[in-house]
Order: C-alpha cells, then sequence, then structure tokens
C-alpha cells in the first residue's frame, strides 16, 4: 500500500459508520512518500494489524515509530532509504526506487505539549518508482511541483504514472505541470491524476484544516489513456 489513507471521509467505504480497514486482512509492505497526515495516513493502525514493514526514509520511520506507535520491528535496514537509493523486497519480485519530490514532509506531533513544536522532522519527501518483475513500472509521484527531471524518471519506461494535481500545496495546471508531466511517461502507458481531498476533510473536522481546492475524490480521479 502507498500512503494509505483509507479512513478519509471522502471515502464511499468510511462513510455511514463503515470501517474502511475491516477487509484488509494481508498487507505486506506500506510505502510513505512524506510525513503529512493525508499520506501517513492509518498506516499505523494497519501495520498492527497486518504486520506490514514500512518503506520510506530513514528519519519519517524513526519518527513515526517513537510518537505515532509504528511497530519497531516492522521496519529497518532492508526498508528504510533515501533518494536515489534502491531496495528489493517480495523475494526479489518488486525493486522499490525512491525518487525526488519538491514538496514539504513535517509530521503532525501528537505528543507535543504547548511549549513543543507541533510539527516533527518527517524526513525529505519522495516519490517511488516500483518495478514488478514481469510486470509494469509504476511511478508514484508523491506530492510535489513539476520539475524537469521527472523526464528522467520517465526514462526507466514508466508502465503507469500516479501524479498527484491541486495547485496549492502541490503543482496545478497553472505551471505547466499537468501538461508536461506526460515527459515523466515517455510516450507509453497511462497516467492517473491523484490526491485525496483536503478540503472536504477540512470540513469535516480532521487535522490540515487549510482548505486545498481542487482534488478529486477517491475513485474519481481524472485518467489519461494513450
Amino acid at each position: 500500500m502507498i500512503d494509505p489513507w483509507l479512513k478519509n471521509p471522502t471515502n464511499p467505504s468510511a462513510k455511514n459508520g463503515k470501517d474502511p480497514l475491516a477487509a484488509i486482512t494481508k498487507v505486506d509492505y506500506i510505502l510513505i512518500t512524506h510525513g503529512h497526515f493525508d499520506h501517513v495516513g492509518d498506516s499505523v493502525e494497519i501495520a498492527k494489524k497486518t504486520g506490514a514493514r514500512l518503506i520510506t526514509n530513514y528519519e519519517l520511520a524513526r519518527n513515526m515509530a517513537k510518537l505515532l506507535g509504528y511497530p519497531n520491528e516492522q521496519m529497518g535496514f532492508d526498508t528504510l532509504m533515501n533518494i536515489g537509493g534502491e531496495i528489493i523486497i517480495a523475494d526479489g519480485e518488486v525493486t522499490v526506487d525512491m525518487v525526488p519530490a519538491i514538496h514539504s514532509s513535517g509530521m503532525g506531533n501528537p505528543l507535543a505539549d504547548e511549549k513543543e513544536p507541533e510539527v516533527a522532522y518527517g524526513g525529505n519527501p519522495a516519490g517511488f518508482v516500483i518495478k514488478i518483475k514481469n510486470g509494469p513500472t509504476i511511478y508514484h509521484s508523491g506530492d510535489t511541483a513539476y520539475f524537469n527531471d521527472m523526464a528522467l524518471i520517465g526514462e526507466q519506461k514508466i508502465d503507469v504514472a500516479l501524479i498527484n494535481i491541486g495547485g496549492h500545496f502541490r503543482h496545478g495546471a497553472g505551471d505547466g505541470g499537468t501538461r508536461r508531466q506526460g515527459s515523466a511517461r515517455q510516450g507509453r502507458g497511462s497516467a492517473a491524476l491523484r490526491h485525496v481531498s483536503g478540503a472536504d476533510a477540512g470540513r469535516q473536522g480532521l487535522r490540515g484544516k487549510t482548505p486545498q481546492a481542487g482534488h478529486p475524490r477517491p475513485g474519481h480521479a481524472a485518467r489519461h489513456q494513450n
């Protein structure tokens, strides 16, 4: 799973008292791109339920363990890395590359008192390129502004690209990113524009109350196919 926030109130499976985690019984790995609440999401609860190992940067992982309770034994040298790093998981069936993103990565500190910072260090924001043996190569951008080196990521022959949208905390159409990010795909595969609806979440009383307009709701991502 990548950035699993299933309890996002705009998720139909989380409405009317339904528990979107109830049906989840097996998760091997959880990949976290950065420390914001709508990306750390339900990862700790899922990890405790399934034993999933954490793949993210070292600093974020250690603070997730200390402040949020992610199990220490479900992370380690085999899963933690930094931008430019590569790990092989799932008995050699999957390779994960951590690639750059232009964003921020502060993680909310639930243990902060009135004199302590409310935001803990979350390392550097990132994206992932996931290469499945005899299967597709997937690029997940995380939250990011557009940057020209996306073209270099595209040289890895991306089959599917999951790219964020929303012009307040990430890139929007105004910076030309939506038009130019096709270069990250090198003319092949498909791209889905994605992000949770932060504006709806804020209206329903979650943390992160800054309005974030223009994000598709889960199940309603704009999709472009070659």
